[in-house]
């Protein structure tokens, strides 16, 4: 396997807190599974929410893509794996274009400071088809 992308995002915490606040349930079901709703902290909900933003935007720039089409952000999960990382679970139309760009899986990172929270993931598999540019041998 190989890295095929590679995403990064930033998020600010106050923005999160404003959106939950202001649209309460529509906000946090438009962008978050039931589960990963229900494993918020009951304090920092700002900042898991941030990280989970962050994860989910880096993931669909490590595909390559962005959300577009019929892609949903609850298509994007972020669970715990037994080590305490981060755990990458795609469904729907966003699998489906994870694996049409070669996508097998992905590492995240998700880390926070201050106000913010910021997310790096890499998209790992085999290279399907031309993606940015590559430097000649040697460079």
């Amino acid at each position: 396997m190989e890295i095929v992308g590679h995403g990064l995002d930033i998020v600010e915490l106050s923005r999160i807190d404003h959106l939950e606040k202001e649209h309460g349930g529509d906000f946090l079901l438009g962008w978050f599974t039931e589960h990963e709703i229900s494993h918020a902290p009951p304090v920092n909900r700002g900042a898991y929410f941030a990280g989970q933003i962050a994860a989910k935007e880096a993931i669909v720039k490590a595909i390559g893509t962005g959300l577009v089409g019929e892609m949903a952000w609850t298509e994007i999960e972020v669970n715990r794996a037994q080590s305490g990382g981060p755990l990458v679970v795609l469904t729907g139309s966003v699998l489906e274009m994870a694996i049409a760009h070669g996508v097998e899986s992905c590492l995240l990172t998700i880390s926070h400071g201050g106000n913010m929270a910021i997310a790096s993931a890499l998209a790992l598999g085999r290279h399907r088809g031309p993606r940015g540019r590559s430097l000649p041998d040697g460079h």
